[in-house]
């Protein structure tokens, strides 16, 4: 099947433990079993049959518990990018800049120039604190455009691709997260939930129909994704059952690579910008 080479896709995965799927549960090194090394390999070693690089959301714990992990990583070629260091969400400029405090030494050590906020909420004055701190883009919106945007913040926002169902103007507002998508009638298959959820065959089609158009496509998944064993689930957390469900299978991810061009989003700028 023919690649559409003229479109860049990005294909971007969230570094994060299992317990990010639930809200205010404690990132503890011990409940994570390796699990994050085991499927972060995995994914490594899929990414290097088909020689694709991809853009690592990293959150700072998974550094503080892996650094030779992150470091490799990096050596193999992905772009290091930042995902907080908690998983917290964002409400306000001040959560941001404690996030972004706690994570110096990953900071430091990688330089990233790309953001992510967990479960895609960030104030739209959270721009200027990305740029103050040295950021040249986030990736913290769903949204069906299929380019970047530049703000004048001089941060550009990469948003991870939705297929509107409607046919009307999009408002890129913040926060734009999967609810927002949803209730404007728009499937948000470039998120680790419908990326796990929808058919190989619907995902390529999506894709390649984006890609005539001249659309790049970004699509977010996460390493936990990968994971077999069960997951205890209790009624608290009832609402994460769709999350728990979306696997994404080692032949699913082949299916993708084998026919759609992925990069990391530093290259898709480029390609927009230069």
């Amino acid at each position: 099947m023919a690649l559409y080479m003229a479109c860049i896709n990005c294909l971007t995965i969230d570094l994060e433990p299992w317990m990010c799927i639930y809200d205010n549960t404690k990132l503890i090194k011990e409940l994570d079993d390796n699990l994050t090394l085991q499927t972060t390999y995995q994914l490594l070693n899929i990414l290097d049959k088909y020689d694709t690089t991809a853009t690592f959301f990293v959150l700072g714990k998974i550094y503080e518990w892996y650094p030779g992990l992150v470091k490799e990583i990096a050596q193999a070629g992905h772009e290091i990018a930042f995902h907080t260091y908690t998983h917290r969400i964002i409400r306000n400029n001040k959560a941001l800049e404690e996030e972004i405090f706690m994570s110096s030494n990953f900071l430091n050590t990688f330089k990233p120039k790309g953001f992510r906020a967990p479960q895609m909420i960030l104030p739209r004055s959270t721009l200027s604190i990305l740029s103050k701190y040295g950021f040249k883009y986030s990736s913290s919106t769903y949204a069906p455009i299929g380019r970047p945007i530049v703000y004048k913040e001089k941060i550009m926002e990469v948003p991870v691709s939705t297929y509107p169902l409607l046919k009307k103007k999009v408002n890129i507002c913040f926060p734009r997260h999967l609810i927002y998508a949803l209730k404007n009638f728009e499937i948000p298959f470039g998120s680790g939930l419908f990326v796990g959820l929808l058919s190989s065959r619907l995902l390529n089609n999506i894709i390649r129909s984006y890609n005539k158009e001249g659309k790049s496509v970004v699509l977010l998944i996460h390493p936990w994704q990968l994971i077999t064993k069960k997951v205890k689930l209790s009624l608290k957390h009832i609402t994460k059952l769709p999350y728990i469900a979306s696997k994404i299978t080692p032949e699913k991810l082949r299916n993708l690579l084998e026919k759609n061009y992925f990069t990391t989003i530093s290259d898709l700028l480029k390609e927009f910008y230069t």
